[in-house]
């Protein structure tokens, strides 16, 4: 916890957040354990400094439901401000490829399939936050045609190993986009791009208004942006905050059919 106090005295920042990406079964009383500690030591620190206000405190959880379930939503949002659900990244990389951070599609797995199970579990969607990356994933070695059999984007991979490399938004990669170049896949609500076989996810305005527009529909807390310095030019920053996100619901109205 000392980390903790110098972080804070060194920066004078009002928050933090616990990125434990992918929690496991065998980690979840650990993870628990570590939210306490750190809630306990915030109002502590406080205390100490005279602060009116308290620290602003989050997590993340995964949109995947291997690692989500393995998470006392419940106990957590006892201790944490918000929560904050990571949308992206690709479960698959071995055989298949696809979107990085798919709105919809699957049988799960989604967004919006973590939104509803996290919304109807914890029945308190003013203290989640839906994560949006600024940056994309490209894999080599990939082969068309696209895969809908799941009901979600999905390319295969020839035989090899999977390679694959991250890129932001904001460098030189991302700056070649041609317009015409870049399709759109309706269901999982997400751009990609596919040349001498290789497959481009990531984000653009029309896809990052979507899940905006999404969150305002289904109720939802709040946006989380992973990270803003990989944007460029605020392009996707803005246009995220080009959608009124206050639904005028109230704030822990549920908007999905949770039966």
């Amino acid at each position: 916890m000392s980390t903790i106090t110098q972080l804070f005295e060194e920066y004078d920042i009002d928050g933090i957040e616990i990125f434990w990406m992918y929690v496991s079964e065998k980690d979840k009383v650990n993870h628990m354990k570590l939210i306490r500690e750190v809630r306990k030591h915030l109002t502590s620190l406080k205390t100490s400094k005279g602060k009116k206000e308290d620290y602003v405190f989050s997590t993340i959880s995964s949109r995947y439901t291997g690692n989500r379930e393995h998470i006392y939503n419940n106990e957590v949002l006892k201790y944490v401000d918000f929560l904050t659900v990571q949308s992206h990244d690709w479960s698959y990389l071995n055989k298949y490829v696809g979107p990085v951070a798919p709105l919809y599609g699957g049988p799960k797995d989604s967004i919006d399939d973590a939104m509803k199970y996290l919304v109807c579990q914890t029945e308190q969607p003013s203290k989640l936050n839906l994560g949006i990356p600024m940056f994309g994933i490209q894999w080599i070695n990939t082969s068309m045609p696209i895969d809908d059999s799941r009901n979600k984007l999905s390319i295969p991979k020839k035989a090899g190993e999977k390679q694959y490399s991250y890129f932001f938004w904001r460098e030189e990669e991302a700056k070649t986009f041609i317009p015409s170049e870049v399709s759109w896949h309706a269901k999982s609500q997400t751009p990609y791009m596919f040349r001498n076989n290789i497959f481009l996810s990531f984000e653009n305005e029309r896809s990052v208004q979507a899940k905006a527009n999404y969150s305002k529909m289904k109720n939802i807390g709040g946006i989380a942006i992973y990270a803003i310095d990989q944007d460029d030019k605020y392009v996707l920053v803005n246009a995220i905050s080009s959608v009124n996100l206050c639904s005028g619901e109230d704030e822990n109205k549920i908007q999905y059919d949770c039966k």
